[in-house]
């Protein structure tokens, strides 16, 4: 994660941690007609973790 300072952004790194990968998973549980794979994942501290990612998104319907 690196010397970021507090509320700061780290770079985008395509090792996504096992707590990262469950935050990911948490936040798209539910969702239809999209399937999301993460590629890369960036984190903010703040009073917590916050994370964003860059995904491919696939149609996951019939006929997509």
């Amino acid at each position: 994660m690196g010397t970021n300072l507090v509320g700061g952004w780290s770079a985008y790194s395509t090792t996504i941690s096992s707590e990262a990968k469950k935050a990911f998973d948490e936040a798209f549980k539910g969702f239809v007609g999209v399937g999301y794979k993460p590629l890369a994942v960036a984190h903010q501290v703040v009073s917590g973790n916050n994370y964003r990612f860059f995904t491919n998104a696939k149609g996951v319907y019939p006929g997509a």
